[in-house]
């Protein structure tokens, strides 16, 4: 009955060529994250991604795995030429599915939104978010001004995330 089933246990970009190819996207992703935002940045993606923690491993693998939906619900190709000729307006609400994408997946990690009234003081982030497992950002996109840019980043490098140039 299982006579053709060969390895068991998760999956490693050694052995399955899918999860490598989504990991090259991730790692892809998570790198122009860390450009813009590490402290300090790394020098490359391999640097980034090695010292990155599991979580935030597939999350970088789900967010390079979300553009092609993202991009045909716009009727759009992950091109460079295709993301320059993009509207504002568009780039806002690729943003905006962007940030939704992401709060889905921290909620599926397990994390609960703060109230409204605690989302606005943002001294206690690292301590709810590590003790309480709550995250301050998983709130409307239209509340976040401080983090649409991080959505934006990723936006406008669809076409390095997908094809690396």
């Amino acid at each position: 009955m299982f006579g053709c089933l060969t390895c068991y246990g998760e999956a490693s970009p050694d052995n399955d060529a899918l999860l490598l190819r989504r990991s090259l996207r991730g790692k892809r992703v998570n790198y122009v994250y860390d450009k813009q935002y590490g402290n300090p940045p790394a020098t490359s993606a391999e640097e980034a991604w090695a010292g990155l923690s599991f979580a935030h491993k597939l999350s970088s693998i789900a967010s390079a795995n979300s553009i092609p939906l993202k991009l045909r619900a716009f009727g759009l190709e992950p091109t460079q030429a295709s993301i320059d000729a993009l509207d504002d307006d568009t780039i806002e609400a690729l943003s905006e599915v962007e940030h939704r994408r992401w709060m889905a997946s921290v909620l599926l990690m397990g994390y609960s939104a703060a109230p409204a009234a605690e989302r606005r003081d943002r001294s206690r982030f690292k301590e709810l978010k590590s003790k309480e497992f709550v995250h301050l950002d998983i709130a409307p996109y239209s509340e976040l001004a401080h983090e649409a840019d991080k959505d934006m980043l990723i936006v406008k490098n669809i076409p390095y995330s997908v094809n690396g140039r």
